[in-house]
């Protein structure tokens, strides 16, 4: 799925950047009639990269601005690259089904939070790169809970995508309403600053 590396913790969060937290409950009261006493339950950096590495300076600091260079681990992004790579290279030699190795893709999972967690009522989503300058592809999918859109590899026949541009703010509910999933990022590096929120 796509909710790992999820912090409940909210307390650095809410140090770290009071102010930033204060905007977003007056955005959500304002503009969308939000309670006053939501609280944010859980947040995360959301750092997506290339299946292949395209565009991610593994060995270097050149290409990305520096503060993206810092959002993800080099050794362990390197490790997941050769694990992938050695499993498509041998999907591409292997023994006929049921015996065959399955090559990896990057799935687009889709789901909604609150299957995640109950308290994941509102999703604020803060794009912290530029779709275009930092990386290609990883646009965020979202679509209703109409049949047709159970399988997105197929076409989506009810939904929209959202192309990250830095300072974007996007809000939504964590209901059925809102399955959603990121689709694949073919180049550089995509970040998302995402906090969950209780509206009890």
């Amino acid at each position: 799925s796509d909710h790992n590396d999820i912090h409940y913790d909210t307390s650095f969060l809410q140090k770290q950047n009071p102010d930033l937290l204060e905007q977003l409950k007056r955005l959500l009261s304002r503009s969308y009639g939000m309670l006053d006493s939501m609280q944010p339950v859980a947040y995360r950096v959301s750092v997506a990269l290339p299946l292949d590495g395209a565009g991610v300076p593994l060995y270097q600091f050149e290409g990305p601005r520096n503060e993206l260079l810092r959002s993800f681990n080099r050794s362990v992004y390197v490790d997941w690259l050769e694990r992938n790579k050695r499993q498509n290279e041998m999907a591409a030699y292997s023994l006929p089904p049921p015996f065959a190795t399955e090559a990896f893709r990057d799935p687009c999972i889709l789901m909604s939070d609150m299957e995640v967690d109950s308290r994941f009522q509102i999703l604020t989503s803060i794009h912290l790169s530029e779709a275009g300058n930092d990386f290609a592809g990883g646009t965020s999918l979202y679509v209703d809970n109409h049949r047709s859109n159970s399988n997105p590899r197929k076409k989506i026949r009810r939904g929209v995508t959202i192309d990250g541009s830095v300072g974007r703010i996007v809000v939504s509910t964590g209901g059925q309403e809102n399955n959603r999933c990121r689709l694949p990022t073919r180049f550089g590096i995509r970040a998302v600053l995402q906090i969950w929120w209780d509206t009890e």
